[in-house]
């Protein structure tokens, strides 16, 4: 997930991508250190 983001550069795709699990989601934006990790949490 985390080199997908990357590779598109668009989180908007990335989190529809991993969307269906929202831990995961959660978890690879606390380690990115992602603005939006809280929210998404």
């Amino acid at each position: 997930a985390v080199a997908n983001q990357h590779l598109s550069g668009n989180n908007d795709v990335w989190k529809k991508k991993v969307g269906y699990h929202r831990g995961s989601v959660a978890e690879t934006a606390t380690l990115l250190g992602m603005p939006d990790s809280t929210r998404i949490a």
